[in-house]
């Protein structure tokens, strides 16, 4: 496993966008959804593995000495099962870095399945090889995550770009040929070309069939979907941070309302806000047949202890099928705001729950946490902080 290159990967995926390119047809009444279509297929989900819902079966072995190749002794096997999310594809490559450590695993439809061998008749040193084992797994993850996010960064503007320039240089070539006495082409009509606008996504929210670690059907967002959302909640900070004139004075339920609209204005949803869920009521909730797949808190900045409040509110709010969530801060000091963010991060790692830190960005980053109601699930936090100072 983690053979290739990632770039190999990511070679494929600008093959098949160049395909897509060179079949392009200025007549297509469908092109829109074409391109929306397209960045779904382009998109790498980034791997999460979860082993606090890590199963296991025990079998008899004969396993090879390590001092006679030609002796065999018996030993207890443990086989792991171990799920995971995202695109299994990554599994074969590596990212920046590059990991000697050999990882033996097979790659089932929901779950990867390693063994730990109990040569030495020891739990507890099972226990000890299985840590190491995930340990260096989530090394590779890392580094290929990595890869990936940065891929995803620019997809979005680049497809658009191409697919822009793909347009004018048809009808460029169009133009050319008519200065050149030439006839149209035989399925040419009169009328506009069709160029596409910047592509609002229909966000497709997945449905999740009761399985080994579901207890019933439920309707996600994946992490492509999870991004699109974020990425629009970024965008309309970036455009409020610039007209501080217009919102400095909002108090918080305003901007929040602000932010909602913008959201629904973005994006194919229809987000709602102060809407009760779980011990309260939650500042922006995106429902999707009964079930709800997005989850903000949106708060100023009273300091630590109120941040804290904000985590555990938030957290409050969660039902059990609830996995995809935001905190929203509005910053209005005039301390220095980069240095808040680390130390939100910071309280954000040193709660019990926390699991893992999957990004940082300049506005917060994003965390795995373990779900307040079943330590065997986990929910996603991304904190994003916005300046009005």
């Amino acid at each position: 496993m983690f053979d290739d290159l990632l770039y190999n990967y990511i070679a494929e995926k600008n093959q098949r966008l160049h395909q897509f390119l060179q079949g392009i047809d200025l007549k297509d009444t469908r092109l829109n959804e074409k391109v929306s279509a397209l960045f779904s297929e382009l998109y790498i989900e980034e791997l999460v593995v979860y082993p606090n819902r890590m199963t296991k079966t025990k079998e008899l072995i004969q396993a090879q000495s390590i001092w006679d190749e030609y002796r065999t002794f018996p030993c207890t096997a443990y086989n792991l099962k171990l799920p995971f999310t995202g695109d299994y594809n990554l599994f074969n490559y590596r990212g920046t870095t590059f990991f000697i450590d050999d990882m033996d695993f097979e790659i089932h439809d929901r779950y990867i399945v390693f063994q730990i061998e109990d040569r030495s008749n020891s739990a507890v040193q099972v226990k000890k090889d299985t840590d190491t084992f995930i340990h260096d797994l989530q090394k590779h993850l890392d580094s290929v995550n990595e890869g990936a996010r940065q891929y995803n960064a620019s997809l979005k503007q680049s497809l658009e770009d191409l697919v822009r320039k793909r347009i004018e240089e048809l009808n460029n070539k169009r133009k050319e040929e008519a200065l050149a006495g030439l006839p149209p082409d035989e399925d040419d009509v009169d009328g506009d070309t069709i160029v596409p606008l910047i592509f609002k996504p229909k966000l497709e929210p997945r449905l999740e069939e009761p399985g080994e670690f579901m207890r019933e059907t439920n309707y996600a967002l994946n992490l492509m979907d999870f991004d699109e959302i974020i990425d629009s909640i970024k965008h309309t900070a970036s455009y409020m941070e610039t007209h501080t004139g217009s919102f400095s004075y909002m108090e918080e339920e305003h901007v929040r309302d602000h932010i909602l609209s913008m959201l629904n204005g973005m994006l194919s949803i229809r987000a709602t806000g102060e809407t009760f869920n779980g011990k309260g009521k939650t500042d922006i909730l995106y429902p999707y047949k009964e079930k709800n797949i997005f989850i903000a808190e949106c708060k100023v900045w009273h300091g630590q202890s109120e941040f804290v409040k904000a985590i555990d509110q938030l957290e409050g709010y969660l039902g059990w099928n609830d996995a995809k969530t935001s905190l929203i801060i509005f910053y209005r000091n005039k301390e220095s705001m980069s240095e808040k963010i680390i130390e939100m991060r910071n309280h954000i790692k040193s709660r019990d729950n926390f699991r893992a830190c999957l990004a940082e960005t300049n506005r917060g980053g994003r965390f795995l946490m373990d779900h307040p109601q079943d330590s065997k699930k986990s929910y996603y936090l991304e904190l994003i902080v916005f300046n009005f100072g």
